[in-house]
């Protein structure tokens, strides 16, 4: 997950976006959320208890990007027919785009793994 993280800032800084655009600014916050989720799960597993709330919200984050992701490919592709977009730009964001497509399944295999961990150390 760390790999696909710093493949996306690379890719930021590599095509000189000035900015993050909002949308990535939105996953991120799903990204976020998650990790806070994780630490929650990981506090879980060390005291030997289980709660589902974590996976949850770290399911619906998922789910959120994932959905966020097509809304974002649809709208960069209907930019760059309209000419809103050059080509290149719309190529660049769709790199980066498939590496947070990426990362939200790795993110998704990661937190069933740590509710399985969980489920088995309650």
């Amino acid at each position: 997950m760390l790999d696909l993280i710093q493949a996306i800032s690379t890719r930021i800084g590599l095509y000189n976006f000035k900015e993050p655009p909002d949308s990535v600014r939105e996953l991120v916050m799903d990204i976020e959320n998650i990790i806070v989720s994780h630490g929650e799960m990981i506090q879980f597993i060390s005291s030997h208890t289980y709660n589902e709330t974590p996976m949850e919200r770290i399911l619906d984050a998922c789910m959120d990007g994932k959905r966020l992701l097509l809304v974002i490919l649809g709208e960069l592709f209907e930019k760059t027919d309209s000419g809103q977009m050059d080509f290149a730009t719309a190529i660049k964001l769709s790199q980066i785009y498939d590496r947070m497509e990426l990362l939200f399944n790795h993110i998704q295999k990661f937190s069933f793994t740590l509710e399985k961990v969980g489920i088995k150390n309650a």
